[in-house]
């Protein structure tokens, strides 16, 4: 009896631990307007979503592409768009903001109708129903934005889940978890970069190769992207042909190792027992428009999908093979419609790589737990970009231009990925490839015992386009629209300031979780100098930025914060003009006063009439005082007589007043710039919320304000 009871115990345990390590996974729930229960017009348009989404429960066919937004059942939103919840919208940006996550919804429910229909309506019913639900969301949202207050509610209320799953974390003690998670990766990505080329495979007879029709030329595919219309957000709008034109031009050729079935590309379709599987008998590439942000500019994403019938199993206790896999090869054109970064996924979020253009320089230091692996693009010319996949794993080894080699064997048909939302099913009806959750049924692989306390919800699984996290330490997504800013900065440019200038919504988001940093170089703790007699030197002048302060105590720098080390700057130092002589002065020569030490001797550098005394004690005291840690600040400019010159101590003008220089940006103290502007008009220009007079700020002891965060450039 004593060991049945335990048994039972520990069954009873287990089972509860595997109920909870499941967790909530991230599934689209319909959510109804106040305008429900009314007998106006309002009220029948809520009720009609309210139906709209009960019929698409009751047939397990709720889009998982998009996310719903709570109290409007007739939009949807995704990452993208949600990222300009905190900008300043006018009129149209806000009117084309809420046009767009109605598009979202009614392509979801375009998607929802014919899965839920199961023969029961005509095509033309449904489109009766798409065009009611149109008419609906116009008439509903004139009347939710109607006021300023109701649009500021909105921005209040809109969030968009991420795919990690807190519950997962805390009960596989994901601090530990990750420590090991972060070694595996590092060591795949040292694999990756020892078999990684730009250079095309060797020939292979086992080699099997796909290509799309080609396009237009570059010049006029890039004419496409730089002339298109934008909306009130800034996004580009293209046509149908537009759009086909882009996805030719830039559709890679893919070299596939083929030993099986498994290798070779195909389309996924129902079979007639309920499976999801891939007919490679019909090859095909899934594309798919998305959009992304890098500083000022809204810029266009080229997605390139395929799809196999599985990673092949080495062994029964592999976990990483399964039914189903494949890629997605993304392409990220700049405004001017140039290639600016490649990225490639496997189609569960596993293996991200990207591989920037020359336009592009990595940052110092990339604001990500889980660093991305990162790796050369090939140099751009009219080829068309080309992948070289291993059979087995899938796994992309080289990257390369396609040169004139064999015709491509196999023609690969460019087909709109929102196909695979509604797939026809052997009893006449249709079914989305992906679950509410955004899984592929099916394609779930045994890491998913193993990795689950990263809060990954199934690793490994095939998911759907927006359901991608692409990262297990930390936290990342395949559609961050701030992906490109965290990891990269255009080649060039000044320690990527430009890139958020006009962001305060973003870089208040990036300064709130940016990790707290010590200055490395910590002050002796003690006052200079250490003698009464003047000192020659040459002083470095050091920007520092210092949070916002009051002062209550002796002026000290206890933890001034620098900025990362741009192209422009040496190690270990802030950016400087280049010297070009010493500047002149009308400092009066120092003279052997009466009964004083002698005037200190020139060093070379340093003109006979100009000696610098570093700042650190009170003027014309005996000795120095001890305080707390001390850091040389610009000193304020003091006019002296020239009896006062042979004093203890000689204040000197300082030439560079215009160009260590504080100011205002953004609400955040700013103290130097990588290039500062050389007029005031000039400075206007290039920051027009910056305060161009010179301040002095000063950080007492124990006196930071509650709030104030100094601004580190990224």
């Amino acid at each position: 009896m004593h060991t049945h009871r335990t048994i039972v115990r520990w069954a009873a345990l287990a089972g509860a631990l595997c109920l909870l390590a499941a967790g909530c996974a991230v599934v689209p729930r319909p959510t109804r307007s106040p305008h429900a229960g009314g007998t106006d017009p309002l009220g029948r348009c809520a009720e009609l979503f309210a139906a709209l989404d009960e019929r698409a429960v009751r047939a397990d066919a709720l889009d998982g592409g998009a996310f719903r937004v709570e109290g409007h059942p007739y939009l949807r939103v995704d990452r993208f768009l949600a990222s300009f919840r905190d900008e300043a919208l006018d009129d149209r940006a806000f009117g084309a903001w809420i046009d767009r996550m109605q598009a979202l919804d009614l392509e979801a429910r375009r998607h929802e109708l014919a899965n839920s229909s199961a023969g029961a309506r005509s095509a033309d019913e449904d489109a009766a129903l798409l065009r009611e639900a149109a008419a609906c969301g116009d008439r509903m949202k004139a009347v939710d934005f109607a006021t300023a207050e109701r649009r500021a509610a909105f921005r209040g209320r809109l969030t968009v889940p991420d795919e990690y799953i807190r519950l997962r974390r805390v009960l596989g003690i994901y601090p530990v978890v990750s420590f090991f998670v972060s070694a595996g990766v590092s060591n795949w990505h040292d694999e990756a970069r020892q078999t990684f080329a730009n250079d095309p495979p060797p020939h292979d007879p086992r080699m099997m190769h796909y290509a799309s029709a080609g396009g237009a030329d570059a010049p006029t595919a890039a004419r496409v992207v730089s002339t298109a219309p934008r909306d009130g957000l800034g996004v580009p709008v293209y046509d149908e042909v537009a759009l086909e034109l882009l996805f030719r031009r830039h559709a890679p050729a893919w070299r596939v190792q083929t030993a099986t079935d498994d290798d070779r590309i195909g389309s996924p379709r129902w079979d007639r027992d309920g499976e999801i599987g891939v007919d490679t008998a019909s090859p095909t590439v899934f594309t798919l428009l998305s959009f992304t942000r890098f500083g000022t500019d809204v810029l266009t994403q080229l997605n390139f999908v395929v799809w196999f019938p599985a990673r092949p199993k080495e062994s029964a206790v592999d976990i990483y093979g399964g039914r189903l896999d494949g890629v997605n090869f993304r392409v990220t054109l700049d405004a001017d419609g140039t290639p600016l970064l490649y990225e490639k996924i496997h189609n569960c979020g596993c293996y991200y790589t990207a591989y920037p253009t020359t336009r592009l320089q990595v940052r110092a230091d990339v604001d990500y737990a889980e660093h991305p692996l990162i790796l050369p693009a090939p140099a751009a010319n009219e080829r068309r970009p080309a992948l070289a996949l291993e059979s087995g794993t899938h796994y992309v080894h080289r990257f390369f231009l396609d040169e004139s080699g064999p015709a491509p064997a196999v023609a690969l048909p460019l087909t709109p990925y929102d196909r695979l939302r509604s797939l026809p099913t052997p009893e006449g009806g249709r079914r989305s490839m992906f679950a509410p959750d955004g899984l592929v049924p099916g394609s779930e692989r045994l890491e998913r015992f193993i990795l689950w306390p990263t809060g990954v919800d199934s690793p490994g699984g095939m998911r759907q386009w927006g359901r991608h996290a692409v990262a297990f330490v930390g936290e990342r997504h395949f559609d961050d629209p701030f992906a490109l800013d965290r990891m990269f900065v255009r080649a060039g440019a000044p320690c990527g300031r430009r890139d958020l200038r006009f962001r305060p919504g973003f870089l208040e988001q990036r300064v709130k979780i940016e990790r707290p940093r010590e200055h490395g170089d910590a002050a002796l703790g003690i006052a200079r100098p250490f003698g009464l007699g003047a000192v020659p030197v040459e002083l470095d002048p050091v920007a520092v930025g210092i949070g916002q302060v009051e002062r209550l105590a002796d002026p000290v720098v206890a933890r001034p914060v620098e900025r990362h080390l741009c192209g422009d700057q040496p190690p270990q130092r802030l950016g400087q003009r280049g010297t070009r002589g010493v500047d002149d002065g009308d400092v009066v020569e120092p003279g052997r006063a009466r009964r004083r030490r002698r005037p200190a001797l020139a060093l070379p550098g340093v003109q006979p009439d100009v000696v610098v005394v570093a700042a650190g004690r009170d003027e014309g005291g005996p000795r120095a005082v001890t305080l707390d840690q001390l850091e040389a600040q610009n000193p304020a400019v003091e006019v002296y007589r020239p009896v006062q010159v042979g004093d203890l101590q000689v204040d000197v003008p300082d030439p560079h007043t215009r160009i260590d220089r504080t100011g205002r940006v953004g609400g955040l103290h700013a103290t130097s710039f990588c290039y500062p502007p050389r007029t005031r008009a000039a400075h206007r220009a290039v920051w027009p919320n910056m305060d161009p007079a010179p301040q002095l700020v000063k950080r007492g002891r124990d006196d930071v304000r509650p709030g104030a965060v100094p601004l580190r450039p990224a």
